[in-house]
C-alpha cells in the first residue's frame, strides 16, 4: 500500500495561538502546549502539517520560537490585543475542530488541577530524541519533523 504525501497548510503558527487566546487562554506554555496536540491530532488524523517551522526542544517541550517570541515581547495588557490584531485569524473549519478537542481537553485537566498530565502528553518521544544530547536544561534542539511524522504514524496504528 502506497503512503500519501503529507500535506503542509502553511497556517500562520501566530493564528493558532490567536484562537487560543481568543478562548480564553492567555499561558503562553500552555499556548505553546495546545499547538503542539492540535499539530499531532492534525497529522495524525489528517496527515498535514499546520505549518513548516520546526519545532524545538525545550526544557518545559515543545516550542514555536515565532510564537514564543512575539508573544513574550508583547504579554503586557495593552500589547496583547495590538499583536493579535495584526494577526490573521484562523478559518479552517476541520482546523478549528481539532483546536477545539485540544481546548476541551485542557480544560479537563484545568478542572483535575494535573498541569503534569498536559506536559507529560507534549514531551513525546521526538522531543525527548531532540533532548537527548544536550548537556543542560537550558539548552534547547530542533525537533525533527520527520520524527514528528513518524511518531503520528505509529500513534495511528496503536
Amino acid at each position: 500500500m502506497e503512503k500519501k504525501q503529507t500535506k503542509i497548510l502553511n497556517i500562520v503558527p501566530l493564528s493558532l495561538a490567536k484562537y487560543f487566546y481568543e478562548k480564553g487562554i492567555e499561558d503562553i506554555g500552555v499556548i505553546q502546549d495546545l499547538i503542539y496536540l492540535t499539530y499531532l491530532e492534525v497529522l495524525k488524523k489528517e496527515n498535514i502539517l499546520l505549518f513548516s517551522e520546526e519545532w524545538q526542544a525545550w526544557n518545559s517541550g515543545p516550542v514555536i520560537e515565532s510564537v514564543f517570541y512575539a508573544m513574550n515581547e508583547n504579554w503586557k495588557d495593552k500589547d496583547r490585543k495590538k499583536l493579535f490584531q495584526k494577526t490573521l485569524p484562523l478559518t479552517q473549519k476541520n482546523i478549528i475542530k481539532h483546536c477545539e478537542k485540544q481546548i476541551k481537553d485542557y480544560q479537563i485537566i484545568e478542572q483535575e488541577k494535573d498541569q503534569y498530565k498536559l506536559l507529560g502528553a507534549v514531551q513525546t518521544e521526538p522531543w525527548k530524541l531532540a533532548r537527548r544530547n544536550l548537556d543542560n536544561e537550558l539548552e534547547k534542539n530542533k525537533i525533527e519533523t520527520a520524527d514528528i511524522i513518524r511518531f503520528a504514524q505509529q500513534q495511528i496504528r496503536i
